[in-house]
């Protein structure tokens, strides 16, 4: 094995429910010796919070693990709710919608048609949220503060663009500023100085219920074209909600050898209840982010030829029960690469036979499967942590553990199946 071998882990999307969740995933990392070797955290909306927060509590994980419980017990909507801000804003457009009704129903019709267009210039909600961030999780941090190692990378969706835009300590951008059409000189952004709540609520500001981000000119370098960008930015589940592009796309700095992928998504898709445009709307963003997820899933880990990168995936959907009986599923289809499944001590010979109990018993002894199982969630837990939702609303502990520990078994398993020389080896991978 290499030793300039680089290890990626991509923590998705999902409002606090990932946010909590993804605690867990770090917790058995860190228990298995990985985490301290993690050069990259491709890190996606709630998956932002964990992240940056981590990047600055990185050196005792007892306190990260401790404060990030405590932090999303604190409930963000209920922050925006009571803001002096948000009543004012209410009151004005309460007040206004009534003179403009008492005068003539026309006007009442011409100011709603005029506020859907100043809608983000009089109700800001995003700007309230960064303030809560600030208070809750990052305390008025930059960039800056966060780590050299990890690198943690904050990823956006920009509109301006169609790219991700993504916040590192390093380097605040996307390709399209990066490498203009025209082949002009490159526009640089401030990266140093731009607060980690601004960047956390570029990559968690659902597109349909919160206002998009605008880098300001003042974190911009000064050249030639810096006036002729404007980032618009939405939340980076958008374009990727694993976090897992930024890991995997070849020649990019963030890119890594080994990627492990924690998704804390559940949602199965449905056409029921599709009675308005914002329903409507809500589910047409789920099929196309489902439709990634499936590809970069079909891509990776499904992928029997790729030896180029490993890749462990594992999600909150998935039961630590059934993990095994996926992984042979998978081997028999061909899609598992030879250099696992020999570490398995499996051979061609129970391949070619199809002997799942062999194989089986051969995987439960090489991954210590028992154990696993003695610390896994059982079945009040997985109903508890796939019924959280995504918003900001505040946890309860019950949740809060719940997740933690269904992300916590799933990852070990995950890890122990689909990457198992990365235990033995990552204690030398940096010596």
């Amino acid at each position: 094995m290499k030793n300039s071998i680089r290890i990626g882990l991509g923590l998705s999307g999902g409002g606090y429910r990932a946010t909590a969740y993804h605690i867990g995933t770090l917790k058995k990392l860190n228990e298995l010796g990985i985490l301290d070797n993690v050069d990259v955290m491709s890190c996606v909306s709630g998956g932002s919070i964990t992240g940056a927060f981590y990047g600055l509590t990185k050196d005792d994980f007892e306190t990260f693990e401790r404060e990030a419980k405590l932090a999303v017990k604190k409930n963000v909507i209920v922050a925006v709710l009571t803001s002096p801000w948000f009543y004012f804003a209410l009151l004005i457009i309460i007040f206004t919608s009534y003179i403009t009704l008492k005068l003539h129903t026309v006007f009442f019709i011409l100011w709603i048609i005029l506020f859907l267009f100043i809608q983000f210039k009089v109700f800001p909600v995003s700007n309230l949220i960064i303030k809560a961030y600030d208070k809750f999780f990052f305390k008025h941090r930059t960039l800056n503060d966060l780590p050299d190692k990890p690198v943690i990378a904050i990823n956006s969706t920009n509109l301006e663009s169609g790219r991700p835009f993504t916040f590192s300590r390093n380097k605040m951008s996307d390709s399209f500023y990066d490498y203009p059409d025209d082949e002009s000189e490159p526009i640089r952004f401030k990266s140093k100085i731009y607060p980690i709540s601004n960047a956390a609520m570029a990559s968690t500001c659902v597109p349909y219920a919160f206002s998009p981000i605008k880098i300001q000119k003042r974190y911009f370098e000064m050249g030639a074209n810096y006036s002729k960008a404007h980032p618009l930015l939405i939340d980076g589940g958008v374009y990727d909600n694993q976090g897992i592009h930024k890991l995997t796309q070849k020649g990019n700095r963030y890119e890594c050898d080994y990627v492990i992928v924690s998704d804390a998504g559940v949602k199965q898709m449905s056409s029921r209840n599709v009675r308005n445009q914002f329903i409507l709307l809500s589910k047409t963003v789920d099929v196309l982010m489902n439709r990634i997820k499936n590809f970069q899933m079909s891509n990776g880990i499904y992928n029997g030829d790729n030896t180029d990168k490993r890749i462990v995936y594992q999600s909150l959907k998935w039961r630590v029960e059934k993990s095994i009986g996926s992984f042979y599923d998978n081997l028999i289809e061909g899609n598992i690469s030879s250099s696992i499944w020999q570490y398995h001590k499996i051979t061609e010979e129970d391949i070619d036979k199809k002997d799942e109990n062999s194989i089986v018993q051969k995987l439960k002894e090489s991954i210590n499967y028992e154990d696993i199982l003695s610390h896994s969630p059982n079945e009040d837990e997985y109903k508890i942590a796939r019924s959280v939702s995504t918003s900001l609303w505040t946890l309860k502990d019950r949740q809060i553990n719940a997740l933690i520990k269904c992300a916590s078994a799933i990852t070990e398993i995950q890890v122990k199946l689909y990457c198992p020389e990365l235990i033995n080896k990552v204690s030398g991978l940096y010596d």
